[in-house]
């Protein structure tokens, strides 16, 4: 299988003001999305990759009456929850269900055949819509192979959850795992929300997401470098589109808005890119893949995501403020050029995705059927890497001139 390999690549942690930390990946060969810096460090540039699904008009998400909860269950250790982070959702009761998968083979079959007919921009939005009908607002099936195969890497200590979209590995509490699957059930849900109103073909996921969620930080570290490559030390969770797993740390870090936004980020590159709105086929700009994590990202002490379609003054006057200093946001005529972040200075990294959050809340306000026609053709394209020069000329080519966009992102409300 083709690879890209970045030789020293760079993982940050951003929120609000600037970076939390840096790390070194080291001959990363995985398409990975780490987060924050979310970047996508490498990709798999020849294989069609079928990546499935999303649901039709999705109703407001509700937390299930109950998580079913499969195999032991996880020891408190003596910590009591904290009520830092947790979307105020209280603990649900669990229950053991059995592990069957479900769909059938006939199925399967003519649903794979819908979703090559997703690479094609003729029959795309055709072919996402018959997937949506077909499921028919019922949950994805679990792949199996895939859990029981990451189980086994897990060990014995980490116990399996179920929401109506998730299945999460975890050896953290149940009050923990109740409040991230919340959030990602939330997140999900406020993206197809999104993409239906903004026109962005995207399927129902082919199986529920698997995520996995560590008590604790030297957990998810270690996991980070011997399952993905990637130095984790100053990272708080990541997204890998190859393997279509999400790993995340509990507890919060700073703040408890650090620990919701850091879910809510890792979800929409997981959502984006299992539905097809993205595809990691092609190389992605990295205003759009950072811009759309972080555009729906909760803003002060807010645990809703909050869809870029939708008024967050905050995030505008935040961006603005931003300006003004030198060195924290970048020139909208050089980020669209880029496809990893810049790495030159200490705070580059988090000015790119700043500024990057900003450019895709303005498109969606005010450029809407642009942005919808440009992640259309993008998702459809030719597969392989793309150079800086291509990535600007594509942006070109649907929006106009970047220089004019920064002006008028500094006139209109977004």
């Amino acid at each position: 299988m083709p690879r890209l390999t970045s030789e020293r690549a760079v993982a940050v942690e951003w929120h609000g003001g600037g970076l939390a930390g840096f790390g070194d990946a080291d001959r990363l060969a995985d398409a990975l999305v780490v987060l924050r810096a979310g970047v996508i460090l490498g990709m798999c540039a020849v294989l069609p990759v079928l990546v499935g699904p999303a649901a039709g008009a999705t109703p407001p998400f509700r937390m299930p009456a109950h998580v079913e909860h499969r195999g032991g269950v996880p020891e408190d250790r003596g910590r009591a929850p904290s009520p830092s982070g947790d979307d105020a959702i209280e603990p649900r009761s669990a229950r053991r269900v059995s592990g069957t998968p479900t769909g059938s083979h006939a199925t399967r079959a003519s649903d794979d055949s819908l979703r090559s007919m997703l690479l094609d921009r003729a029959t795309r939005a055709a072919a996402a819509e018959e997937l949506r009908s077909r499921r028919d607002g019922r949950s994805a099936p679990t792949d199996e192979a895939a859990i029981g195969a990451l189980s086994r890497v897990l060990g014995p200590g980490f116990a399996r959850f179920e929401s109506e979209n998730v299945v999460m590995l975890s050896d953290a509490t149940t009050a923990l795992v109740n409040a991230r699957l919340g959030t990602i059930e939330r997140t999900r849900a406020e993206f197809l929300r999104w993409a239906e109103r903004a026109g962005v073909s995207h399927a129902p996921e082919p199986t529920k997401h698997l995520c996995v969620l560590f008590a604790s930080r030297e957990g998810y570290v270690r996991f980070a470098r011997e399952q993905d490559g990637l130095d984790a030390t100053g990272v708080g969770g990541h997204y890998s589109p190859s393997k279509e797993r999400m790993a995340l740390y509990a507890r919060a870090e700073g703040s408890a808005d650090d620990l919701v936004g850091r879910c809510v980020h890792e979800a929409v590159h997981m959502v984006a890119f299992r539905t097809g709105a993205q595809t990691r086929r092609r190389t992605q700009p990295l205003w759009l893949s950072e811009g759309l994590a972080g555009a729906f990202e909760p803003s002060g002490t807010s645990v809703a995501p909050v869809a870029p379609d939708r008024p967050n003054p905050s995030v505008r006057e935040a961006y603005h403020d931003a300006r003004e200093r030198p060195g924290e946001t970048v020139p909208i005529g050089a980020l669209v050029a880029m496809s990893t972040p810049p790495r030159e200075e200490p705070g580059s990294a988090g000015a790119a995705y700043r500024s990057s959050a900003a450019l895709v809340r303005y498109l969606s306000r005010h450029r809407a059927r642009q942005l919808e026609d440009f992640m259309e053709s993008l998702a459809t394209d030719v597969p392989g890497p793309r150079t800086a020069a291509q990535l600007r000329a594509e942006f070109e080519s649907h929006f106009g001139s970047p220089e004019v966009i920064e002006r008028d992102m500094t006139l209109r409300p977004w």
